[in-house]
């Protein structure tokens, strides 16, 4: 397992990096302007701004136009943020990319502080961030409640935890064509995905303060009913997309993935989706997770549906009787 370490900074020879800000968009008309605001209030100047309108319902395209020539605004197919992120990213005519969703807001010294740590062996640098529901009472800073967050070669540790949130990042566009773009189908993971593949083409750099307001809302993707599937599937991709990687990862990815089937069925069980809840059981059988605990769930699974609702009633009531609340039964 890689371990925390230090790096070494040059200067990049070149010239001051060209940033291309990549702002996707849906619905969020009422923060988009002070999102806008807070990339042109930066000390250190973008090159673009790149905002992706994907198919709002609401005033946002009426905001876009309002900054005119100031920004490069597109119309979005409607497909969710990393086709919209990845159709930026295609326009984008900088060198280095930094990404900004239309709710959040970055601090003026945001991209003066990630620029000073690019150098030739490090085009991936991220920040600490703050996470509330009032930009006027942001908290604490989010990364010391990580326990992973290391810099350098970030592969072994990322993989045990995504201590890297998107609006924090600024990343060298070039090697996003030797790792490709973000992948539409890990829906809610598409950026655990893409961080680790860069890990392998560059070193990467923390800023360690604060520099990023992200907007806490109670429709976060971790909370919609289909997450845990979604989770299973990001497991089989890593295991698919990093399958030379050593035996110690390999065998952490292999348990990840075992786990998230089974969480998955049993997620299934409690919806009452009958061949959903079979099916990753057999994933979860065939991938070595606990025998006992799948066939009995594999087993549930086979019972007539109102069989099926009465026991997860009674469960439910015997949960809040000894434990106070819907504690959830392995």
């Amino acid at each position: 397992m890689a371990t925390p370490s230090g790096l070494t900074h040059t200067v990049i020879m070149s010239g001051q990096p060209k940033i291309s800000v990549i702002i996707p968009c849906r619905n969020m008309g009422a923060y988009l302007r002070e999102a806008i605001e807070s990339v042109f209030a930066q000390t250190f100047p973008v090159h673009e701004v790149i905002v992706i309108d994907d198919e709002s319902t609401d005033n946002t395209w009426e905001v876009l136009q309002s900054f005119g020539k100031r920004i490069v605004a597109l119309k979005g197919p409607g497909r969710g943020s990393s086709i919209a992120r990845n159709l930026g990213i295609l326009v984008a005519t900088g060198d280095h990319i930094a990404f900004l969703d239309a709710d959040d807001l970055w601090l003026p010294q945001k991209l003066e502080q990630q620029v000073r740590l690019l150098s030739d062996e490090c085009g991936f640098v991220f920040a600490d961030w703050y996470r509330s529901d009032n930009p006027r009472d942001p908290g604490g800073p989010r990364l010391p409640n990580y326990s992973w967050v290391t810099e350098g070669s970030v592969f072994s540790n990322l993989l045990l935890e995504n201590f890297i949130s998107t609006p924090t990042v600024l990343v060298r566009k070039e090697l996003l064509g030797h790792t490709g773009l973000f992948k539409p189908t890990l829906i809610g993971s598409q950026d655990f995905d893409l961080w680790l593949r860069l890990a392998k083409h560059t070193l990467f750099a923390w800023a360690r303060e604060p520099l990023v307001f992200m907007r806490a809302h109670a429709g976060n993707i971790t909370s919609s009913p289909p997450y845990p599937y979604y989770q299973a599937r990001l497991w089989q991709e890593l295991l698919r997309e990093h399958a030379e990687e050593s035996a110690e990862n390999l065998a952490y990815m292999r348990g990840r993935y075992a786990q998230s089937t089974y969480e998955a069925g049993r997620h299934a069980v409690r919806l009452l989706d009958i061949p959903m809840a079979r099916y990753y059981f057999i994933l979860a059988w065939k991938a070595h997770y606990d025998p006992a605990l799948v066939a009995f769930w594999y087993l549930v699974a086979h019972l007539p549906r109102g069989v099926m609702s009465r026991l997860l009633s009674l469960k439910r009531e015997f949960a809040r009787r000894v434990f106070g609340g819907s504690a959830r039964m392995s």
